[in-house]
């Protein structure tokens, strides 16, 4: 910045325009960043780049400057950034064949799409049907997802969904607890955990979102928490497991979380 606006005031000084106006050539010295001068003069040429029409600068730097540059040691701070973890290379879609091929490798107990629809069914009414009591299950206006594991602490629906085609995942999650509840004092204290895991994971959400993945949290009352995790289904396991895994260890930086949450329930 300073070589730039020590050109340019020598260049306002000593200008010399051509007929035309659009261009003018100028001997100037170089200053560099530390303040000692280059004995040698460079062509400084000022013109108007086509494509913004602003006013530009060109220079020829001298010699012994890209000479110094190709001789100077790497700079111990600066470095490319790490891998994204979070971008996928996997684009192919999830069709009932697969689930159906899924199922049958787990046995005869799995659930089969004709299982799933079938049980996704037993909570439909007539009046969601196209056709009444005698539709058939594909003309279901809105099927329900279907129930995929029952077990004492946890259960999992899913829904394929097929209308876009498009390889993305949508997955909620809620942990139910009244205790996030149980109190004005809990309710804070809920809060105040979710945003500190929101500010923990603020470099993998940028990463995340660079690579089409997003996740959010939020305190649902007496339900408990509920976080959710959508984007493009390759690697969208590989966030929903940093995200609980920070859920498990959150780490507090109290230092540096001071003046953030400074305002937070304001």
């Amino acid at each position: 910045t300073e070589l730039k606006d020590q050109l340019i005031k020598q260049q306002q000084q000593q200008q010399r325009s051509d007929p035309a106006g659009n261009q003018s050539t100028d001997q100037v010295s170089l200053i560099s960043t530390d303040g000692s001068s280059s004995s040698s003069s460079s062509t400084v040429q000022c013109f108007t780049e086509p494509w913004f029409s602003m006013e530009a600068v060109s220079v020829d730097l001298p010699d012994h400057l890209t000479a110094s540059w190709q001789s100077a040691e790497s700079a111990s701070d600066l470095a490319l950034p790490p891998k994204n973890p979070y971008i996928p290379s996997d684009f192919g879609l999830k069709t009932e064949a697969d689930v159906s091929a899924a199922a049958a490798a787990e046995g005869p107990a799995a659930n089969g799409p004709k299982q799933q629809q079938q049980q996704g069914l037993d909570g439909v009414q007539s009046w969601m049907l196209v056709e009444g009591e005698s539709a058939k299950p594909e003309l279901v206006l809105a099927q329900p997802p279907a129930m995929i594991i029952d077990e004492p602490g946890l259960r999992v629906w899913h829904k394929l969904a097929s209308t876009y085609q498009q390889p993305r995942l949508c997955t909620y999650f809620r942990i139910s607890s009244p205790t996030a509840a149980a109190s004005a004092a809990a309710a804070v204290l809920c809060v105040l955990w979710l945003r500190l895991i929101e500010e923990q994971l603020a470099e993998d959400a940028y990463l995340a979102d660079v690579a089409g993945l997003h996740w959010s949290c939020s305190s649902e009352g007496l339900c408990g928490v509920e976080i959710r995790v959508d984007g493009f289904s390759h690697k969208l396991g590989v966030l929903a497991g940093r995200v609980f895994g920070a859920l498990a260890q959150c780490k507090v930086h109290a230092a540096a979380m001071l003046f953030k949450f400074r305002g937070a329930f304001c």
